[in-house]
Parts: structure tokens; sequence; C-alpha cells
């Protein structure tokens, strides 16, 4: 099951696991860098010759932001939750001035981490990775082994052809 982050101009859809695919450190030897990373491998590797029956496209993922405005992207097919990502799936108007505690707030993506422990981001700072950690964005070491949500952005041509996009009804997407 995959949850709605955003429909993009082009009309692709950018999708992310409701569950975790596994717990992993994001770089074993430390390193922050996403490109050369251990978890880059995983996702873009491992994780993507598994996926089957959905048409995938690579997509810009902002790496690093400075003032809210993203100063350093990567095209990959399978990423990770960014710190903006999640930021924009809460409806508190504050989460988007660095608050941490009004992201928690509204966020359909904090249920997560709050149920099943924190999360990676693709987003880093200086020797840190960020992290959601019971809804609240924070940083850690990246050889700490944590959750991993892979996210995808599934072309145009798929196309919502059931259900009402809830939990217990989630929509059903096919190809054309």
């Amino acid at each position: 099951m995959w949850r709605i982050i955003s429909h993009n101009q082009d009309g692709s859809i950018k999708i992310i696991s409701n569950d975790k695919t596994a717990s992993l450190a994001f770089d074993e030897k430390g390193n922050t860098i996403f490109n050369s990373s251990s978890l880059n491998n995983y996702l873009n590797n491992q994780f993507y010759n598994n996926l089957k029956n959905i048409e995938i496209k690579k997509s810009d993922f902002c790496l690093n932001y400075n003032q809210n405005k993203c100063i350093k992207t990567v095209n990959i097919t399978v990423g990770l939750l960014t710190i903006e990502d999640y930021q924009n799936a809460s409806n508190n108007l504050n989460c988007q001035n660095d608050n941490k505690i009004a992201c928690k707030e509204s966020n359909y993506l904090s249920k997560f981490s709050i149920n099943n422990g924190p999360e990676y981001t693709l987003n880093t700072t200086n020797e840190n990775i960020y992290i959601i950690k019971d809804g609240i964005i924070d940083t850690i070491n990246p050889k700490e082994k944590l959750n991993i949500r892979p996210v995808i952005t599934i072309t145009n041509t798929s196309k919502i052809i059931g259900g009402s996009g809830t939990e217990e009804n989630p929509y059903i997407i096919d190809e054309v």
C-alpha cells in the first residue's frame, strides 16, 4: 500500500510506501552523501528490482535546503521522504516556519513514526541526516539503523480506477 505525497504538474504522482521495507543505516561508514550511500544502493537497486506491475519514472528529489528553498537536487528513481514533502503534508500553517511541533499536528505522514519509530528522510545537514521521530523533525548520525519507506513517482499514464483514497478503501491504480 502506498500513500500519495503529491500530484505533479506533468500528471505523475509521487507516492510513499505506507509500511517500512527495511531497517537500515543511511550509510554504514557514516557517509551523508546520498549518491554514494549504502541506502541509495538499496533503494535504486535491490528495492527497485523487486517492484512489479508499476510504471515509475525518475524524478527530482531535494537533498539540501537553505531558508526553505531547495539548493541541491538529485534525479533518481527511488528516494525517501523529504522535509519539504513532510511539511507540505501538515495542515498547520506554522509548520512552514520551522516549528517542529506544528509539523506533527494535522499531518497524515506523522502517524508512521509515532507508531513505528523514527524514519530517515533524504535530507542532510552537516554530518547528520534529517529524520522524522515521533512526528517531529530531528537529526541523527547516518550509521543508525532506522525505518526506510521508499518514495517513487508513478507516470502520468497511471490512472486511479477505484477506491476513495482512505486507508480503509485505498485508491486502486492501473496503467493505461
